[in-house]
Parts: structure tokens; sequence; C-alpha cells
């Protein structure tokens, strides 16, 4: 059950990715799972998710440069969708399949098995914390360089068929996808879609 998605970002290796955060749920009880590299936002509509929906992965744990036990590098092409679990009855699916994980983990433990620069230590690095001391502020997020630019424009060429998706700033336009036909809206390093 994907549970996070975050902000993408430029690579060299493989384009433009996302790491997503889970939970399995295909064990005796529920465990977290980090996935990446997930392609998204130029990917097929069929092998994009939504947060809260359940998949079906297949792929390899642990990567050399990589100690955290939850690490999974999926294998994308083959992702299968199950069921997207709705807010009804005050999130009570979504609850259930977080049950065990609930308190689990705090930050000051996450912190402290996860010391800066500190991967050399197997530790795991996900967990769901309850806030006791909120303060938010919201600032602008740092424009990508240009070298990260040039991944993206990279990754977003035409393919084989000359097809690609990067649309024009401030560009709208429609793509089907399994649910049917999907708009988008772009404006400067920004893609909006909805249905």
């Amino acid at each position: 059950m994907i549970t996070v998605k975050t902000y993408p970002n430029p690579s060299d290796t493989y384009g433009e990715t996302v790491c997503v955060a889970g939970v399995r749920l295909d064990r005796e009880s529920s465990e977290w799972i980090r996935l990446y590299p997930v392609k998204f936002r130029n990917e097929d509509f069929d092998k994009q998710f939504e947060k809260y929906e359940i998949l079906r992965l297949n792929g390899t744990y642990r990567q050399p440069n990589d100690n955290r036990p939850e690490s999974f590098r999926p294998r994308q092409d083959e992702l299968e969708h199950i069921e997207l679990l709705d807010t009804s009855s005050n999130w009570q699916r979504r609850r259930m399949n977080l049950d065990g994980l609930i308190g689990a983990a705090t930050m000051c433990g996450l912190l402290a098995q996860n010391p800066i620069g500190g991967m050399g230590t197997p530790s795991p690095s996900l967990g769901l914390v309850k806030p006791t001391d909120v303060e938010v502020s919201v600032v602008a997020g740092e424009p990508w360089s240009a070298a990260e630019r040039a991944k993206i424009d990279k990754s977003s060429a035409p393919d084989l068929f000359g097809t690609n998706f990067r649309a024009k700033p401030g560009g709208t336009g429609t793509r089907s996808n399994r649910k049917g036909q999907a708009r988008y809206k772009t404006g400067p390093d920004l893609l909006f879609l909805w249905s």
C-alpha cells in the first residue's frame, strides 16, 4: 500500500524519479518498504499509482550502496494495480493496514539509529510518527540547476516513435490513462494532472 511519494528528483541514471514509501501487506504483519527508483511523471498512466493504492510488485532488496532494510528496487514494468483504498468509515481500511506500525517508531529513535553520514550500519529509516509540537512554514523551493534540468530534458526526449510527454510551460491538453482521459496543465517546472 503506497503511503508517500517524494518530489521528483533528476538522475543521470534513471531520468526523473521519485522515492516512494509504503507498507508491505504480504507478510505476517505489516512492515515498511521504500521503493526506488520509481519513474512517475513520464511513465505511462497504467504504471502510475495513487497514495493508499495497493499494488503488487516484484523486485530486489538491498542495493550495494543502500543499507536501509526497507529499501526495494521495483520492477515497475511488472506493476499490478490491486485496489485503491478510500476514506470511508474514517479511513478504516487504511488504518487497518497501518496497524502494528502506529507508534512503533519515534523520531528520536529513527534519528539515533541514522546519524548523518551513517549509512554504513543497516537500520530502519521509515516510521509513522505522530508529531507533538507542530510548527509549519512554507518556503519556495530552489529551482533545478542547469545540470538537473539537462537530466530532465534528456529523460523527456522523444522515444523511437517520436513521442514524449514534455508539454510547453502554460500548455494544456489530454492524455489517455487506465481510467479514461486525464487533463494536464503545465507551469514553470510543474505538471499538474487531474481526471
